[in-house]
């Protein structure tokens, strides 16, 4: 009788806990299966991707919460007590525990959205998962200790500088693990761009958690730490839709007047035959020391290093070829050495 005497409550309280109950899981169950799926529906019709993004992750949140939710506030509601344990704070740890799993589930949702609008690498995302769910669950525990009566006060102060030891042993790897993660989020590269970084140059071959490869263009392998690279200047080469060429022509200072008019013509129509080439102008822009001096610029429509060689070499020699049949003579810079005999 001592055993069942704890749950004896009036039946009228009794009717009215189990009349909340009911009522709160008929309306949990109204929302997930019937108002949720209508308004998945409805997003699907949307052009925006963040209204599917907030269904999706409301969806993600399953039957344990919504039980452990309709007996939190059926207790909070009803007078229904139970002297041998207090029911009222098991459920509310066990409220606070799998809302902590349901949250974390959000947050890689949330953490899975976001880097898939920027396209983030999934190493960067796996380890951005970890780090926030050791977070949420350190946490939850605190929490927890503390509605229990604990002091956690000694417990933070001690996570704290036990932080900050850490952080302070692995302060270099941290710095390149946090390069790594700001790489990946705002993408001043990626692998297959050609990039300079100071006096280095080459080709990213693979981006690391500690440390970037670059094939250099003499063929060797460049290790270069995050840090370095996030606290350096880097050109990008593969972010170019087309390269702005510049290159010079010295022609013989004798070179008649006519035919000096007939070069920049004669340099359009040989970029323009050429293809993924675009002339931009040719001058006469000054009367140089060893002749007269020509600017030319065009654009290769292609970022490709190796094509832009290509091109202008061949560009090169298709002006050699149409000067010596307009009889133009390119000087080549001489010296003369005078010896005086004693």
């Amino acid at each position: 009788m001592a055993l069942i005497e704890p749950f004896l409550q009036s039946p009228n309280e009794w009717v009215v806990a189990g009349g909340i109950f009911i009522a709160t899981i008929t309306l949990l169950y109204l929302f997930k299966y019937i108002i949720l799926k209508k308004l998945e529906k409805a997003v699907k019709k949307t052009k925006t991707t963040l209204d599917d993004y907030l269904i999706n992750i409301i969806s993600k949140i399953g039957w344990p919460f919504y039980l452990v939710l309709a007996l939190h506030i059926t207790l909070a509601v009803s007078n229904i007590e139970i002297e041998l344990i207090n029911l009222s704070e098991i459920i509310y740890y066990a409220l606070i525990i799998i809302s902590g799993y349901y949250g974390i589930k959000i947050l890689n949702s949330t953490i899975e959205y976001i880097t898939a609008q920027i396209s983030a690498e999934r190493e960067a995302v796996g380890m951005t998962k970890t780090l926030l769910q050791i977070g949420v669950w350190v946490v939850i525990a605190l929490v927890v200790l503390a509605n229990l009566g604990y002091d956690t006060s000694a417990l933070i102060t001690g996570l704290g500088i036990g932080g900050i030891a850490v952080a302070l042993a692995v302060q270099t790897i941290l710095s390149d693990i946090f390069a790594y993660i700001s790489i990946q989020f705002d993408k001043p590269f990626k692998v297959g761009d050609f990039i300079v970084v100071g006096s280095d140059m080459g080709t990213v071959e693979k981006i690391g958690i500690k440390s970037t490869r670059i094939r250099s263009v003499q063929g060797q392998e460049l290790i270069i730490s995050n840090k370095d690279l996030t606290n350096s200047r880097i050109n990008n080469y593969g972010r170019m839709n087309k390269r702005r060429v510049f290159f010079n022509i010295l022609v013989d200072g004798k070179t008649e007047v006519k035919k000096l008019k007939k070069i920049p013509q004669i340099i359009k129509k040989i970029i323009e035959s050429i293809p993924e080439t675009e002339f931009e102008r040719a001058h006469l822009i000054r009367f140089a020391e060893y002749g007269i001096l020509y600017e030319i610029v065009y654009y290769m429509l292609t970022p490709d290093y190796i094509k832009y060689l290509d091109t202008q070499q061949q560009i090169n020699l298709k002006i050699k070829e149409a000067f010596e049949k307009e009889g133009i003579t390119i000087p080549v810079p001489t010296q003369r050495v005078y010896v005086k005999r004693s």
